[in-house]
C-alpha cells in the first residue's frame, strides 16, 4: 500500500515493527528479575488494531493538522506500550500479555488513568470510541 501522507507512513511503519516485536525472545532487557517476557502475537495484533483506527482517523487529514509522535516498545512484565502525541491529544496505552488493556490520557502535565479493560478486543473498542470522541471530524476538501 503506497503511503499517501506522513501520517501513513509513521503508522504502517510501526504496524510493520509491531508485527515482529514477539519474536525478540525472553530476557531482552538485562537485570529484570525474573527475565523480560517478550509481548505476545495476540498483544502485538492488538496493539497493531489500535494503529489501525488511528490509521483510519488521522489518514484523511492533512500532515500539518496532525504532527504525529508515537513512541512504543515492548515491557518487561510482557506486553507493549503505546504512547501517542498529537496537538490535541496525548495518549498512554499498555497492552498486557495478560490481555488487560490500561489507558492514560494527559492533561495538562498530569497522566490520568482513563480506563482499563480486562481484554484486549474490549480494550481496542474503547480506544476506537475514545479516539473518535476526541479527534475531529471534519474532513479535508
Amino acid at each position: 500500500m503506497e503511503c499517501k501522507t506522513k501520517i501513513e507512513f509513521v503508522l504502517q511503519n510501526r504496524m510493520a515493527y509491531l508485527g515482529t516485536l514477539h519474536l525478540i525472545g525472553n530476557d531482552w532487557l538485562s537485570g529484570v528479575k525474573d527475565g523480560a517476557k517478550p509481548p505476545t502475537p495476540t498483544t502485538c495484533q492488538a496493539a497493531i488494531q489500535y494503529l489501525q483506527t488511528m490509521l483510519c482517523l488521522l489518514a484523511p487529514f492533512d500532515d500539518k493538522e496532525h504532527e504525529l509522535d508515537i513512541v512504543l516498545g515492548p515491557i518487561p512484565s510482557g506486553g507493549v506500550t503505546v504512547e501517542l502525541v498529537v496537538p490535541s491529544l496525548a495518549l498512554y496505552v499498555e497492552f498486557r500479555n495478560s490481555g488487560i488493556v490500561e489507558i492514560q490520557q494527559k492533561k495538562g502535565e498530569v497522566w490520568l488513568a482513563v480506563m482499563e479493560e480486562n481484554t484486549h478486543l474490549k480494550g481496542v473498542e474503547r480506544l476506537s470510541k475514545l479516539l473518535k470522541r476526541i479527534i475531529p471530524t471534519k474532513r479535508p476538501i
